[in-house]
Formats: C-alpha cells, structure tokens, sequence
C-alpha cells in the first residue's frame, strides 16, 4: 500500500473543505469549531474568523430564529451537543433534520443538516453537513398554489358562466312566448348585461391565468407602486410613500403590481371622500409588513368579512379576491384593518426570506420594527 505523504491528508481535507458547495463544519472533543468552510459562510452569513473556536452550542443558539431564543434553548443544546461529544451517540445523528437560521441581515434561510461523529483517542468530533433549501422550498410552494389556482379558475370559470348561461336561457324561453311576462326591451337588457358579464369573467380568467406563470422575482416596493400609480389618474390624491418602503424589496409574483394597482383603483372609485394614501413598511416579529392606508369613506363591517372572496365586493367582486390570490403565490398575505369612517387600511404581511433590503451592500434590515 502506498503510504500517504505527511500533510497530504491536511491538505485534502482542506481542499475539499474550501470547495465544496455544502456548508461543513468540525466540532473537536471540547465542543469547540475547528473547520467553519466557505459555504457555512455564505449560508449562515457568519464568516470563518469570527465563529472557529467557539462552542458549538453558543453558536447553534445564535442561528435560531428570534421566535426561538427562549432562555431554556441554550441549555437544552448545550446538554444535547455535551451528550453527543462524550458518548458518539445521539437520535439526531445519522438523520437529515429541515430546520430555520436567523442570518446578521435578519433574513431567515431554511436548512437541511446531516450530524455524525469520528471516534478519536480523546472521544469524539462532531462534523455536520449543511444544505440551504429555502429556494426549492418556496418553489415547492409556489407549484402547489399554481396547481390550485389552476383548479379554482376551473371552478370560477365553470360555475360563473353556467350561471350567465342559465339567465339567457330562461328569458330566451320568455321571448319565444307571445305575451313575455316583462317588456321585451327589459329583457334585453337583462341578456345585455348577462353578455357583459360572461366578458367579464372571460377578461378576469386571462389575467388570473398569468398569476404564478411567471417565477417570483426580487422587486422593490417603491418601483412596484410607482408602476402601478402610472395608468390610474391619481391628481386628486396625495400619494406618499415611506422611505421603509422605497428602500425594501419583496420576492414576489411579478404581477404583484397588479396588487397595488387595485388597491389604488380601489380607493379611487369606491373611497368617495378620499384625498391622501399612504403607504408604509416596517418589521412585525419576524415578518414585514407592507401596510396600505387611505383617507376615505372605509370598508362597511358586513363587507369586511368576505372582502377578498370571490363575487362578494363592489363591482365585479373578482378585484380584491385577485389581490389575495396573487399574493398567496408566495406566501404572503393581507388583510384589512381599517376603521369603518375612517378610511382603509390593508396590511400585506410578507413572511421570512421573501424581503431584503433594496440596493447593493445594504445590510441593514428594512423598515422599522413596532
């Protein structure tokens, strides 16, 4: 057998540490980090000199979410980590376990990781292989909610022009009669209007068929509100938006504008006495929070209830279930939270890992926290 060259094993381990596009760490016997690789880095936003020869436990606590950082966490991996180090053994090891990192930007990134140990002569390392998957996880979302949208508009299709059809068939029953029960000219516009509303619901499944086809992509807040404020003529409004906004973006539905779009419309059409919107952002917890406020008449507390369901609000009623739908595509969500007389306000909430600061080098986490 050929006998290996002193060093060449440090150096292999090393080269296969640098390039391996799995984040890697070791955990010598003390429960100190010996090796943190370049993909640790770039995963966890933790670089290699400030974390090797910390405990393992000190910095897996660091990695939990806010949510998380209860004071009997540290203790509970501290005794988990010391049990692995002193007996090789452990239920967690030999498993990949799915589980949340906070990063320094305050982003959240989802993780697989895979935990073994290396028997020495003082005991045992630890090493622990590390995958980022929130991509593939938001792209598992994002298919699963195409696929249902696909079903509803199916379903909103079907059921809504059968209902036109069922109008046309039964007042062309009552034409054919000599002596209609109602003048023939209001029976044509009853057909009148049934026909405008099939063209409707025609035009609403063309745009709602585009939500989702597109993958998600980084957008700020401002250049969406801004695109969405340029077909509609808001002269007669004050139109402001916070710099937490104009400084954020959101990973979304490029027809995310449409949100916006509507949400103005909205405000403009139905809001009668309004003369300012406002839009602001600022960070809840872990999310942020896209809040969108006007000076009008408000939402009526029996319309609140069903607003964003389908046929239920003014108009058309597809408006605002539109909204919620193309929202839903990646993970966000929205409600409204107004006062009845005292104009709208629609909070879009939008969850870990979807939003970051706009602009190259920024690390500061966008908007405010409340």
């Amino acid at each position: 057998m050929e006998e290996e060259v002193p060093g060449l094993c440090e150096e292999k381990l090393s080269r296969f540490l640098e390039f391996s596009r799995d984040g890697i760490l070791i955990v010598d016997e003390t429960g100190s980090i010996t090796a943190w690789n370049p993909a640790m880095e770039e995963i966890s936003g933790r670089s290699r000199s400030d974390i090797l020869g910390k405990k393992i436990w000190d910095v897996q606590y660091s990695l939990l979410p806010d949510a998380k950082k209860v004071p009997s966490a540290l203790d509970h991996i501290r005794d988990q980590a010391q049990d692995i180090l002193g007996t090789g053994s452990s239920p967690s090891l030999g498993h990949t376990h799915e589980h949340e990192i906070l990063r320094p930007d305050l982003t959240v990134r989802t993780v697989e990781s895979f935990l073994f140990t290396i028997p020495t002569e003082k005991g045992f390392l630890v090493s622990g292989i590390m995958r980022d998957i929130t991509d593939r996880k938001k792209a598992d979302h994002t298919l699963r909610e195409v696929n249902r949208k696909l079903g509803l508009l199916s379903s909103i299709t079907r059921h809504d022009i059968n209902n036109q059809l069922m109008i046309f068939s039964g007042y062309l029953m009552l034409l054919d009669g000599e002596n209609p029960a109602l003048p023939r000219s209001e029976i044509m516009g009853i057909l009148n209007r049934a026909t405008a509303k099939i063209q409707k619901i025609l035009a609403f499944t063309k745009e709602y068929q585009a939500v989702g086809i597109t993958a998600p992509a980084w957008q700020p807040i401002g250049e969406i509100i801004s695109m969405a404020k340029a077909t509609l003529d808001t002269a007669r409004v004050t139109l402001a938006i916070a710099p937490s906004c104009q400084n954020t973006e959101v990973l979304a539905d490029p027809m995310i504008v449409r949100v916006f779009y509507n949400l103005l419309d909205n405000s403009l059409r139905h809001g009668e006495t309004v003369t300012e919107i406002r839009f602001s952002c600022h960070r809840e917890g872990g999310n942020l929070l896209i809040v969108y406020e006007d000076n009008g008449t408000g939402i009526a507390e029996t319309i609140r209830p069903v607003l964003f369901e389908r046929g239920k609000g003014k108009n058309t009623g597809y408006g605002m279930f539109l909204i919620r739908e193309i929202l839903a595509i990646t993970g966000f969500t929205i409600a409204e939270k107004g006062a009845t007389a005292g104009g709208v306000r629609f909070e879009i909430t939008v969850p870990p890992g979807s939003f970051r600061a706009a602009g190259p080098g920024r690390s500061e986490p966008p908007g405010q926290a409340r």
